[in-house]
């Protein structure tokens, strides 16, 4: 199946399956191409090294995320708000 990647506006191969969870993880396999998720994979080992981020505490999760929607055009598709939730605790992120 092809989509149409919002990232390089290009008609290309579908991801084989959700690459991250949740509605972001939707809206990532909807409107991401292969290749351009696989740029995002080698370019987000940069983010995290230069904002020195922990993906496993959930404002650092928030901040890959932010980029992550940025690198991949997907501002536009309404995720301007992000819900964490881990250890009995949620926090939002805009």
């Amino acid at each position: 199946m092809n989509i149409k990647c919002l990232r390089c506006g290009e008609e290309s191969p579908a991801l084989e399956k959700q690459p991250y969870p949740g509605i972001l993880g939707e809206t990532v396999s909807k409107n991401t191409c292969q290749t351009c998720w696989a740029l995002w994979q080698k370019f987000s080992v940069n983010v995290i090294k230069d904002y020195k981020l922990r993906p496993f505490l959930p404002k650092d999760r928030g901040i890959l995320e932010q980029n992550m929607k940025k690198y991949l055009n997907l501002e536009s598709q309404g995720l301007s708000q992000i819900n964490l939730t881990g250890q009995g605790k949620t926090a939002t992120f805009t």
